[in-house]
């Protein structure tokens, strides 16, 4: 393949291209050349397929974050939940001598200094 200097516009092939096409690669001069958002184009259909796939990648890269974050949180809640019922068990083997928990809990709670 030439360069972009060598290359000629795919629509006028004696004027030189000035420019690449996002979506297919194509080279079109300055008259050619279609901007758009996202770059440059050689037709609205490859800006309208190139802008589409850049709204998909956002969607997708979107959704894969919040599912990152909505695991995290239920995560959290795991623990909490798993705090909380340490403490319920460590407050009945105060109350109620258990064998090896109440032991457990008392070095627990000298370690702590509570």
């Amino acid at each position: 393949m030439t360069t972009l200097e060598q290359a000629t516009c795919v629509y006028h092939p004696g004027k030189p291209a000035t420019s690449k096409c996002k979506q297919c690669g194509q080279s079109t001069c300055a008259q050619c050349t279609i901007t758009g958002p996202t770059g440059k184009f050689c037709s609205t259909p490859c800006r309208t397929a190139h802008e589409a796939r850049v709204l998909q990648a956002k969607e997708v890269d979107g959704k894969a974050r919040s599912t990152f974050f909505v695991h995290v949180r239920g995560l959290i809640g795991k623990l909490i939940l798993l705090v909380a019922i340490l403490a319920v068990t460590a407050w009945v083997a105060t109350v109620i001598y258990i064998p090896v928990l109440s032991e457990l809990v008392i070095r627990g709670r000298a370690i702590i200094g509570f």
